[in-house]
């Protein structure tokens, strides 16, 4: 293994006689024979070089290791025509940088070792005139072993693979450094969460699962770049099938663009769509949104249209969103070599045998070039809604964002348009002509067609029209490189689109006044996750478990205070995109009003209004029956104070409505666009049972009643016990689900995925709030249904002295007994069960001073076995926590358990 400090540079001038002798010690280079004498001034190369301006600018470089950090000296860094180089101490001090915004170039590639070299670091400063400006932190820079280097080739894509195996997959020919082709090296390399050269932004801190850095930082490439990484989360930290967003941290601090989306799997990172565009540090984090609003001052109605136009306008370009084909380029150029080499009928037999297995893969590429371009024959209705938002947002507030660079975007989104126009009318023609080519091979590779005498002709014939189709893609080397130029010109509108609806409007944060609520609502469920937006972002996770988009769940942002939501997005909508950040603009008018139950009420949806709310009069511990029918696609769900507990596209029934002003029927759109309209009609009922805890609530479903919920609060650390009580033998024929305050599941096993056998299940309650039970029969069937909730209130615990027998009371089924009591650090605890009534085992846990239990919840028995004594350590001084059940499983669930607690120092040896 070799040793930390053979990664110290070799060969470096030093800057002091101290600098000189460490610099020996740790490696330095042979001295070799004395320079011959010249008549030219001596330069010193490392040398410090005042710039032109007045600035100035001090830090630290230090190594990314995470294990030692140690100083880099020799590392060059310029601002302007500043140039400094920093001590064996890693300290700089640039002095006469220019004012203004200034580009600092961190370089440590010439501090070389015998395995590697450092990496660099570029980033943007504003500097004042004569600022004398510290940077606190250090910079950290990477090493880059030779190993992981690979050299770019510009005729075949290149793999680069770092030592934790993380994956670039680099095309041929699409590197770039300075604006030309690149074939220098280029690595990549894991990066320790706290050594990023810059601090990740306060919101995405502890939530990067991974983190890399591509080297060189100023590589550029001209197509996204397919990436796979491990993460470094712990394993299983992160669900399989999670989606994630790939990002790229720019010289500020901020994040400079989304660059794709991906999959986990096998805790393994896979990006389904963008990819990484230069060098530079890259993060992958769990998904966000945008929530975006419309300005509060001036114009609030001008600047919502204005929005709303805007963002009509990046919904028609997402339309026309496209992904590469990973590999296209060999793929294509390989098939094409393979049928210029046709001749005799022995031969072209050996090239259809050859060929063969690339041939649908080229096909199916082909065709979808083709799907793409036919959607870009015509961009007449992206240029009449760039021109609507333009005219929209002509007289709206604009949040105060600057004017002249808005015109700047809207002039580059009408270049962009310009340049995917004309890139679709010249290449369109020839995708027809590969097109038709690929088709007159098709029957041949199918064996439809054999190749005989009398066929050869016809194989030849076509295998000549693709070789011509091929290469008639000039100035492209191939029709993958003129499909990729299109797609970044259509990517670039994309941008542009998103650019001027983030100008136009202002990030939605953390407000008490008004708060915004984002909700992932499922058909069936209602709302499985609830967010609120910092920094205009919001956190959320979609599809099933294994990735897949759920076709009755949409992403839905609601203000009521200020009667604002979103235009529902479908997550099939979302998914079919993969276009991060999915955009969730205030821009829809609720409409709200009165619903008196046992009346029938109705309404549209429009794009202007997409979403309804229907306030109910409070009905404490009531029930009530919803029925619901729209001619398009919509879901009610019921929502209390703001987050939706129940939605459907027809009928439910929720029991145990909660007393108050803060019950409503939400009615939001599914699909909306500005051509469509939802007509709809609503009926409430109150029931006149009334829920109680431990008590039956039934019913039955049926085609027009397919789902009914259960809803009931429950405070932090109390017990609850759901449990079935009917039908067929107990297993039933509908599937039950518990979700708390946040919409997730609160304990294994009795998810959104549970088996319709599960009897019972129990959890500990672990946030205090509103829970539900939801059911929902077995497709096909209609079933009855019956189910029970109880909940056990926790204990307060009781001051209890160690050395002393208690008694523990379970006077109703899950319910529990606290004790108090101090113990010092390194104190031995036997926990004894003495005597049981009723009982032959009980649930333990200890908790210590620090909230963290001392060991996992364990069984303590009564039989007067070695399990009847438990031996477990205090870690801290302070107060413990003892708390008791009994577990659900046991034949008795009610009776009294008799306890002993002994503390004491661990027996001392002989002397």
């Amino acid at each position: 293994m070799m040793l930390r400090s053979a990664r110290r540079p070799i060969c470096m001038a030093v800057r002091s006689c101290f600098c000189f002798l460490l610099w020996l010690m740790t490696g330095g280079c042979l001295l070799g024979p004395a320079p011959a004498p010249t008549d030219e001034p001596a330069t010193d190369p490392l040398a410090d070089v005042a710039g032109s301006g007045t600035a100035r600018l001090r830090g630290v470089v230090q190594s990314a290791d995470a294990d030692s950090g140690f100083p880099l000296g020799g590392v060059r860094l310029q601002v302007g025509d500043a140039v400094a180089f920093t001590n064996v101490d890693g300290t700089f001090n640039v002095v006469g940088a220019p004012a203004g915004r200034q580009r600092l170039f961190v370089d440590g590639s010439a501090l070389l070792t015998a395995d590697g070299h450092y990496g660099q670091f570029a980033t943007t400063l504003e500097l004042g005139e004569e600022e004398d400006r510290a940077i606190e932190r250090p910079i950290y820079l990477p090493f880059v072993p030779l190993a992981t280097e690979r050299t770019v080739a510009l005729d075949a894509a290149t793999r680069v693979v770092s030592r934790e195996g993380v994956t670039l997959e680099i095309p041929p020919g699409v590197a770039r450094r300075e604006g030309r082709e690149y074939d220098g090296a280029v690595s990549v390399q894991v990066v320790d969460a706290e050594r990023t050269p810059i601090e990740l932004p306060e919101r995405l801190k502890g939530r990067a699962h991974a983190i890399i850095t591509v080297q060189p930082v100023d590589v550029e490439f001209a197509v996204p770049v397919p990436v796979s990484l491990p993460l470094s989360s712990p394993p299983g930290a992160v669900a399989p099938g999670a989606l994630g967003t790939l990002w790229h941290l720019d010289g500020v601090g901020r994040i400079s663009a989304y660059e794709g989306v991906g999959r986990v799997d096998d805790d393994t990172f896979t990006l389904l769509a963008g990819g990484i565009r230069s060098g530079g540090w890259h993060f992958v984090t769990d998904l966000e949104v945008a929530v975006r609003r419309p300005c509060a001052e001036g114009r609030a109605d001008e600047a919502r249209a204005c929005l709303a136009a805007t963002v009509s306008l990046l919904e028609e370009v997402q339309r026309r969103a496209a992904s590469r084909v990973a590999g296209a380029r060999t793929l294509l150029g390989r098939l094409d070599a393979a049928l210029a080499t046709r001749g005799s009928l022995d031969l072209a037999t050996g090239v259809v045998r050859i060929s063969t297995p690339l041939f649908p893969v080229a096909r199916d590429t082909i065709l979808e070039y083709r799907a793409f371009f036919r959607g870009l024959e015509s961009l007449d209705e992206v240029r009449n809604r760039a021109a609507a938002a333009r005219a929209a947002c002509a007289r709206a507030d604009t949040c105060n964002a600057d004017t002249d660079a808005l015109a700047t975007l809207e002039d580059r989104l009408e270049q962009r348009l310009d340049d995917a126009g004309d890139g679709a009318t010249s290449m369109a023609p020839r995708f027809d002509r590969l097109s038709a080519a690929i088709l007159a091979l098709n029957p041949f590779y199918e064996g439809r067609q054999f190749l005989d005498d009398d066929t050869l002709l016809a194989f030849d014939t076509a295998a000549v029209e693709y070789n011509l189709a091929y290469r008639g893609f000039a100035p492209f080397a191939s029709p993958a490189d003129a499909f990729d130029d299109v797609l970044q010109a259509v990517s670039d509108v994309r941008q542009a689109a998103l650019a001027l609806a983030l100008g136009r409007s202002q990030a939605e944060g953390r407000s008490a006044s008004s708060p915004v609520r984002v909700q992932r609502v499922c058909d069936g469920l209602g709302a499985t996750q609830v967010a609120s937006p910092e920094e205009g972002f919001a956190a959320v996770a979609l599809g099933d478990e294994t990735g897949q988009a759920d076709e009755g769940c949409l992403l839905l942002a609601v203000s009521d205070a200020e009667e604002l939501a979103s235009p529902p997005i479908a997550e099939t909508q979302w998914f079919e995109a993969l276009h991060p950040p999915v955009l969730l603009a205030l821009t829809g008018r609720i409409a709200g009003r009165g619903l008196a139950t046992g009346e029938l009420a109705a309404g549209t949806l429009t794009r202007e209004s997409p979403v309804h709310r229907w306030s109910l009069p409070g009905a404490d511990r009531q029930g009530i029956e919803v029925a619901f029918h729209a001619d398009g696609a919509a879901l009610a769900g019921l929502a209390v104070d703001g987050t939706v507990q129940l939605a459907r596209d027809g009928g439910f029934r929720v029991a145990n409505l909660p007393g108050g002003s803060g019950t409503s029927i939400y009615i939001c759109a599914t699909q909306v666009t500005p051509e469509t309209n939802i007509v709809y009609e609503l009926g409430t009922t109150l029931t006149a049972e009334r829920f109680d805890f431990g008590a039956a609530v039934s019913g039955s479903f049926d085609v027009h009643t397919r789902a009914a919920a259960v809803l009931f609060e429950a405070a932090a650390r109390d017990r609850v016990i759901v449990e079935r009580r009917c039908c067929d033998d107990g297993a039933g024929s509908f599937a039950l689900a518990v979700l708390g305050p946040g919409g997730a599941a609160p304990a294994a096993g009795l998810g959104a995925g549970d088996a319709p056998g599960l009897r019972s299940g129990a959890f500990e309650v672990a946030a205090g709030g509103l829970y539900r039970v939801v059911l929902s029969p077995l497709p096909g069937e209609f079933a009855d249904y019956e189910i029970a909730v109880r909940r056990s209130a926790a204990a307060p615990p009781v001051p209890y002295q160690p050395g002393t027998e208690a008694t523990a009371a379970f006077d109703e089924p899950g319910a529990s007994a606290a004790f108090a009591f101090a113990a010092a650090a390194g104190q031995v605890l036997t926990l004894h069960g003495v005597s049981a009534v009723d009982l032959d085992r009980v649930a333990f846990v200890i908790t210590g001073p620090d909230g963290v239990a001392v060991a996992p919840e364990g069984l303590l028995y009564f039989d007067g076995s070695s399990f009847a004594e438990r031996i477990l350590t205090a870690p801290l001084d302070g107060a413990y926590e003892l708390v008791f059940r009994v577990p659900l499983e046991a034949e008795t669930t009610t009776g009294s358990a008799i306890i002993r607690v002994d503390a004491a120092l661990p027996a001392q040896g002989l002397e």
